[in-house]
């Protein structure tokens, strides 16, 4: 996925998950939809747990350590410039709008960098 790809890209190497179970991953994305946001933009917090569902199960662990980092990011990425359809699609696993997917990146890496403490 395009998104997972550019957060371990700025991050360094990705850890191959070890005992990661596969239903835990798709669960985790679907929780948050359920306060509503199927319209809309969603909210920094579902953003967040999103952005840290998928990354988890793509075995990128570096920031688990991080507690600010995620709601950082999903703040960061809440104030964006993102539309609100490619930012519930990214966080249901999915690739942003075509047409929005190298703003969309560079959101994320703009989001990763101002996020964590080191870059």
């Amino acid at each position: 996925m395009v998104v997972v790809s550019l957060l371990a890209s700025v991050q360094g190497p990705v850890v191959p998950p070890t005992d990661v179970p596969t239903s835990a991953s798709p669960e985790e994305p679907s929780e948050s939809p359920s306060a509503g946001t199927s319209e809309g933009r969603p909210s920094p917090e579902e953003i967040a747990e999103g952005f840290k569902a998928l990354a988890q199960a793509e075995g990128l662990t570096t920031y688990d350590d991080m507690p600010d980092f995620y709601p950082c990011f999903g703040q960061h990425l809440y104030d964006s410039d993102v539309s609100d359809e490619s930012l519930r699609l990214v966080v249901a696993g999915q690739d942003p709008l075509a047409s929005e997917r190298e703003s969309a990146g560079q959101a994320i890496i703009d989001a990763t960098l101002a996020c964590d403490p080191h870059p």
